[in-house]
């Protein structure tokens, strides 16, 4: 019974789409960053990626560094 009702329990949750959870990532590292994305202190390195490669999924995720630090 009790498996049946944490079953139950799982299905009925919000589940954040694989775009959204990245999308609150980044900001978060924007957050963390004082909206730095590239640098030695920026969110691309405390993220483990290239400095491009995050600008290229923030323009598609159309997050603008400025969002992270409302």
């Amino acid at each position: 019974f009790i498996e049946a009702e944490n079953a139950k329990n799982f299905a009925n949750t919000v589940f954040k789409t694989l775009e959204e959870m990245q999308r609150d990532y980044i900001l978060e590292a924007l957050r963390r960053t004082n909206g730095q994305v590239s640098g030695s202190t920026g969110a691309a390195k405390l993220l483990g990626v290239n400095d491009k490669t995050l600008h290229s999924k923030m323009k598609k995720l159309q997050i603008d560094r400025r969002d992270s630090l409302n």
